[in-house]
């Protein structure tokens, strides 16, 4: 997930066309941030299934950037489930 085909990272965070960060050094950073995180983190919480203990799983292991995919992200949102 950290890597495109060739093995160059994907910048996710681009300032005048320099990149400023990649996808997998905003993930870890995040990391150290807990588990309230930052905007990767938003993405498990409104996208993942919940976990036994009400904690949505981690669609990817932020380590290693491998996805899971006994994860599997819930069906379609539509405007109808936002309150």
């Amino acid at each position: 997930m950290y890597r495109k085909p060739d093995g160059t990272p994907y910048p996710i965070i681009r300032d005048k066309g320099q990149v400023m960060a990649t996808f997998q050094e905003l993930t870890q950073l995040e990391d150290v941030l807990g588990h309230y995180g930052g905007q990767i983190r938003s993405f498990d919480w409104v996208f993942s299934p919940r976990g036994p203990g009400g904690r949505p799983e981690p669609m990817f292991n932020h380590l290693t950037g491998d996805v899971d995919p006994a994860v599997r992200i819930g069906g379609s949102i539509t405007t109808s489930r936002i309150a």
